[in-house]
């Protein structure tokens, strides 16, 4: 049953990779440490939740949270900028969510926003949250 988060994160990724917007941004793996400023803008896709349960006798219902973060150098523009990336990122991930077969169910769950460091090295980042259900049905013996 794994294999939907794998199904997911894919989906996301070429989505955002075919983005005029987002497409050229530093593809990050995963947030390990703070990027360097050279590397930004930059975005990772990443799934911090995925509780499920027996929906009933005969299934299993999985809520699989999905965060795409993006995070761009500050500068005199940065809310129109990073405002203009997380329509972007809204845009072509929703329609990229509900190609996913098996989904019954994806909608948007909200954006944080955050600035950090400081100086020269200030950055912003967006995290834009999706929530999506699938339903497999229990294996049988």
């Amino acid at each position: 049953m794994s294999g939907h988060r794998k199904d997911l994160r894919d989906a996301v990724k070429a989505a955002l990779a075919a983005d005029a917007r987002i497409g050229p941004y530093t593809y990050v793996k995963a947030w390990v440490r703070a990027k360097d400023r050279d590397q930004l803008p930059a975005y990772t896709v990443f799934i911090p939740r995925d509780p499920s349960g027996v929906s009933d006798q005969n299934g299993v219902e999985r809520r699989t949270i999905i965060e795409v973060i993006v995070k761009r150098s500050a500068n005199a523009d940065i809310e129109d900028a990073i405002d203009a990336d997380v329509d972007a990122i809204e845009a072509a991930v929703y329609p990229a969510l509900l190609d996913v077969s098996d989904l019954t169910y994806a909608d948007f769950d909200g954006t944080d926003f955050e600035i950090t460091g400081e100086g020269n090295a200030t950055a912003c980042q967006a995290v834009v949250r999706f929530s999506t259900q699938i339903f497999k049905p229990l294996p049988t013996s």
